[in-house]
């Protein structure tokens, strides 16, 4: 398994695994340029991508087959936070709609906030289409107050 960034040699692989995913029509350049990949020789088998919103990374999308092992996708996720790092974000933030997420994304170390509490720019995520949606986050360093 290769782990690496979206670049020209493996962009044509990405294409080739967005346009599997009947939900994605296309992925905005910012959120391209945060994109995560894991692939093998032949294809991208999965990948994963974050929006910046000031000091938090909002996940965009965590895309993979069902044969790749949670150790990889832990790796992979791994490597995103390096990025989030260098990009000064301290919180990483994702929104599910299926509760079978939320125990996976507790094992990666995501903690379940309330939707009231989330703001993007000065909407809160409660008053959106996600109203109903699961809040999850991610404190890059631990003690930060959010």
């Amino acid at each position: 398994m290769i782990i690496e960034n979206i670049n020209d040699f493996n962009k044509k692989l990405v294409d080739s695994f967005i346009k599997r995913i009947p939900t994605i029509m296309e992925i905005e350049k910012d959120i391209l340029e945060n994109m995560i990949i894991i692939r093998n020789d032949l294809s991208v088998l999965g990948m994963i991508s974050y929006e910046n919103y000031m000091d938090k990374g909002l996940i965009r999308y965590f895309v993979f087959q069902k044969d790749v092992s949670f150790e990889d996708l832990e790796l992979l996720f791994n490597e995103m936070k390096k990025k989030a790092e260098k990009d000064e974000i301290k919180y990483l933030i994702t929104v599910i709609e299926d509760e079978e997420l939320m125990v996976f994304f507790e094992k990666l170390g995501f903690k379940k906030i309330d939707t009231k509490r989330l703001y993007l720019y000065e909407t809160a995520l409660i008053d959106t289409v996600y109203s109903k949606a699961i809040c999850m986050i991610y404190e890059m360093k631990e003690g930060l107050a959010c």
